[in-house]
């Protein structure tokens, strides 16, 4: 019953599931078709498309359809459409095109973004803040008005924050794509920027379920091996997913039929003859088809009669045809007048796409006549209109703004540039923001010489734009164009080229550029010779990436370059002096004296607890782990990676809350609190997978691999091992296939097969002369390879009476590697000398980071047996089993056992027989459930 209808009414619920976003996207201006547009052809590039688009929406994960082809073969157009088709099929459409002219930092993605924040619903918007805080506000400021309680994004290394940005990216496609599939697609490529590729190889990369399909278009044949593009296709090829359509040229019948749908009938003799001339004229390039005709009705060589039929005024021939595509554009627009050519060439100056201000500026012509101009040029379909943008344009196709820039000549682009400079500078009024990138670019393109300070002025501002824009390398080109104006010039003040020098090392640095090194380097010693302390400081603090530089040896040049810093600086107390001590000190930690790191990490300390700044004082215990990583020190570590800890959950840095639970963690696992430590590699696998910056990924995946050592899990050590060398060597550390190497050795050691590795150990021996520790892996490896003779020899580094070891991070490892080599030469001599200086850590295990050679406990029970101590090898054996038990340490757990059970049958007191026994048996049981075959063949020959 109804209020107010005196009989019951027959109502009808209609059920439906609603698509949450299709509604609210709209397709994108630039994707929406001309309604004259007409398409032909490409039959199978339509199908290839359509199939990965079912694939994508049935939840198969991302694809990428890559477009290429030569200027004006269609590739857009073909885009579009298959654009156009998923929008019908429900899908969201995204677009964003590249610029030849100014590369500005992410520019399609930020076109692409702008559109889904716009519209997309704020329940989406909140999900993905909620994750990500606000750090997409980088890239689309917009977010931060739709989600007004988004948090301010976390402040933290400039490289890190862009891994931050390209992750919230990821994560804000994949939440929407959950609901709706998206297409993203990317015109002009081939123009993409440094910044944009490295986003879309993250993008592409990312293992983060989502329904997006990617359509990218290029040219194929103006991409460099220098171009940022080229090295993204390369990488693309081996990843799944990703498709490559090469477009050539329309057939003969697909001409024909072009010419009959625009005609809107079948073509007649004559039609069909010109269609025949053009597409030989044209070998079938779309866009060079349509020119053509377009020339020939302007110019009246064929018209439509009463019926609407095509046909030529008289017999056309070769003659009539263009020749090139410059060629019938030039003659296209010198039909609309010289006033119109010499505007829509000023135009072609400013860009592919330009606003109508700064062209009538720029012209001297009145705005009125600039749109008249251009309404009539839009009419020629030379130009369209920017969809959503009032009074900005675009050319219609990227050939017709090269054809009409490279007809002005050298001279008169240079001048044309400098008028829109001027007209730039007038338009900005001293606030140039967003536009600091075109003023640079017109001022260095102007190339006078009376204007280079300009233009170095306007490099240097766009650069800094860029870097706060979490664009590095934008930020290096500019950098690189600043230095080119500077070398030119007469009257050069060194400060400055001082300062682009250091400027640009900061970049490169940020990029990912290993150059970053020597141009720090001699930016470090020109500031030395000019007796410059500030800029010293700069660049010698720049030059590190976060801890010692290599682990095969020493790089002293940038140790030099610190300790010039120290020199020149103030001694009084500041952030720089802090910084520039916990660095050096970070440096040396393989070369120098641990007294000389003591002091240099006592006075850094002291600095930034004076000056009461947390986030200094992070910084300065992050660097100082390594070089004070010794046994001795660590009661003292303990306290310290504690307490940056907690300033990393205050200061709520991602990067300063990875590097403090990766120091704790590997603290934690030499005191033998494995949950600690568990705790802490969990954190650092989060951070990692959420920021994805290469050096952390390397970390956390080598730190899994050592702890998969712990645990006695070679095989799964080896996987994790090889992962984190990939990471490494993609991301150019130094030191990735030594690190690999050490744990590679540990592997082979739990194997049984480290003899197998003694080439190998030999050759890290000789590339790593200051690493103590792989001396100690090859003596012990020629045990295993029965050659005692060579492991004596090497063991003569430990006797009593020999030069200590250098007291560094691989102290601990060397020592209880070479004592696992003198337990099994029975070398007297030796354990005489490792004993005493191994007693006072019986409660630590031997981890270093990287590898772990289980209790130290465990060595001292080895040593003490050979000396004949077995009373105090019995305690040791109990306490290294009660420490593998505690930790899970499977390997090390049946090393001990059956270190022990030797031990015992050897001493024979009462009860021994049957205890030694006993523990031969269960480390030969735990051995052989595990696959440690070397334990289980030294079991059988040790049992009576």
């Amino acid at each position: 019953m109804l209020k107010g209808l005196p009989e019951p009414v027959t109502i009808v619920e209609v059920g439906w599931t609603p698509a949450a976003l299709e509604a609210d996207v709209p397709l994108p201006g630039r994707v929406i078709g001309d309604e004259g547009s007409v398409f032909v052809g490409r039959v199978l590039e339509r199908a290839a498309i359509t199939d990965a688009f079912k694939a994508t929406v049935a939840g198969a994960g991302r694809r990428v359809v890559l477009i290429a082809g030569e200027a004006g073969m269609g590739k857009t157009t073909l885009a579009t459409w298959a654009a156009r088709e998923a929008f019908a099929d429900g899908a969201i459409v995204l677009y964003g095109r590249c610029d030849e002219e100014l590369a500005v930092p992410y520019r399609p993605m930020v076109e692409a973004l702008e559109q889904l924040v716009r519209h997309a619903p704020a329940a989406h918007l909140a999900s993905h803040v909620a994750n990500y805080g606000s750090e997409l506000s980088y890239l689309v400021p917009s977010l931060l008005r739709r989600v007004t309680n988004a948090p301010a994004p976390r402040s933290t290394d400039p490289d890190t924050q862009r891994y931050l940005l390209f992750g919230a990216v990821v994560n804000l496609l994949a939440t929407v794509s959950q609901d709706v599939p998206v297409v993203l697609l990317l015109d002009d490529l081939h123009w993409a920027d440094k910044p944009t590729t490295t986003l879309l190889r993250h993008l592409v990369a990312s293992t983060e379920p989502s329904r997006l399909l990617i359509l990218g278009t290029y040219r194929d044949m103006e991409i460099s091996r220098t171009d940022p593009f080229s090295d993204t296709l390369a990488a693309w090829r081996r990843e799944p997913g990703v498709e490559r359509i090469q477009l050539s040229g329309l057939g003969d019948l697909d001409v024909v039929e072009l010419m009959e749908k625009a005609a809107g009938h079948q073509l007649e003799n004559t039609g069909v003859s010109l269609a025949h001339a053009v597409h030989r004229e044209t070998d079938g390039n779309p866009f060079f088809v349509g020119e053509v005709l377009r020339h020939l009705a302007e110019s009246g060589l064929i018209y439509q009669d009463a019926d609407g039929h095509w046909s030529a005024a008289a017999q056309l021939d070769r003659a009539d045809l263009p020749q090139s595509v410059k060629e019938v554009v030039a003659a296209r627009v010198a039909r609309l007048g010289a006033q119109a050519e010499r505007v829509l060439s000023i135009a072609a100056v400013i860009g592919q796409e330009f606003d109508v201000e700064l062209l009538a500026r720029t012209s001297g012509y009145a705005e009125d006549d600039v749109l008249d101009i251009l309404e009539a040029a839009m009419s020629v379909t030379l130009v369209l209109e920017v969809p959503g943008t009032p009074d900005r344009f675009v050319f219609s196709h990227a050939l017709i703004q090269s054809t009409l820039y490279s007809d002005l000549g050298p001279t008169h682009q240079a001048r044309t540039h400098r008028r829109v400079g001027e007209a730039l500078e007038v338009i900005a009024r001293d606030q140039p923001g967003a536009r600091v990138g075109e003023l640079a670019h017109h001022w260095y393109e102007a190339t006078q010489q009376v204007d280079a300070t300009k233009a170095l002025t306007y490099c240097v501002a766009a650069a800094e734009a860029s870097l706060a824009a979490l664009a590095p390398d934008a930020a290096a080109r500019y950098y690189e164009q600043a230095l080119q104006l500077y070398d030119g010039a007469t009257d050069q003040d060194p400060t400055v080229g001082l300062d682009l020098s250091i400027g640009l090392g900061i970049a490169q640095r940020q990029a990912g550029n290993p150059e970053f090194r020597e141009t720090l380097l001699a930016a470090s010693a020109v500031a030395r010779d000019l007796g410059d302390s500030g800029r010293l400081v700069a660049s010698a603090i720049a030059n590190n990436r976060g801890y010692f530089s290599t682990m095969s040896g020493i790089d002293h040049e940038k140790v030099a370059a610190l300790e010039a810093a120290v020199a020149l600086m103030p001694e009084s107390p500041s952030v720089e002096r802090a910084l520039v001590l916990a660095t050096l000190c970070n440096e040396i930690g393989f070369i120098s004296t641990f007294e000389r790191r003591r002091e240099l990490a006592h006075e850094a300390r002291s600095i930034a607890e004076s000056l009461d700044e947390p986030a200094t004082t992070l910084h300065v215990i992050n660097q100082l782990e390594l070089p004070l990583d010794i046994p001795h020190t660590l009661a003292e570590r303990d306290a310290e990676t504690a307490r940056a800890f907690e300033l990393a959950g205050r200061i709520e840095d991602p990067v300063l809350s990875f590097w403090a639970a990766n120091w704790r963690s590997i603290v934690a696992g030499q005191a033998g609190r494995i949950d600690e430590e568990d705790r802490c590699l969990e954190m650092m696998a989060t951070i990692s997978g959420r920021v994805c910056q290469p050096m952390l990924m390397w970390n956390s995946r080598y730190h899994a691999a050592r702890r998969a050592m712990l645990a006695g899990d070679p095989d799964e050590a080896e996987r994790l091992a090889t992962e984190a060398l990939e990471i490494g060597t993609a991301s150019g550390q130094p030191d990735a296939f030594a690190f690999y190497g050490a744990q590679l050795i540990s592997v082979h050691l739990q194997r049984g097969t480290l003899g197998d590795l003694v080439p190998l150990v030999e050759d890290a021996v000789t590339n790593n002369p200051d690493v103590s520790g792989f001396k100690a892996a090859l003596a012990l490896a020629h045990t295993f390879a029965d050659q005692d003779d060579a492991a004596l020899a090497l063991l003569q580094a430990v006797v009593p009476g020999a030069p200590p070891l250098p007291l560094d991070m691989a102290w601990l490892t060397s020592m209880t590697l070479y004592a696992e080599a003198a337990v099994r030469v029975d070398a007297r001599e030796a354990a005489e000398g490792l004993i005493e200086q191994l007693r006072d850590f019986d409660t630590q295990f031997s981890d270093n980071g990287l590898t772990v050679q289980g209790p130290v406990a465990y060595h001292l029970g080895g040593l003490s047996a050979v000396l004949g101590r077995y009373n105090e090898a019995d305690a040791y054996f109990a306490l290294s089993t009660e420490m593998c038990e505690s930790a899970g340490a499977a390997f090390h757990l049946a090393c001990t056992k059956l270190a022990h059970g030797r031990m015992l049958l050897h001493r024979a007191s009462v009860g021994d027989l049957d205890r030694g026994r006993r523990l031969v048996d269960e480390a030969a049981v735990l051995a052989s459930e595990r696959g440690y075959a070397e334990i289980v063949r030294r079991a059988a020959l040790v049992r009576p």
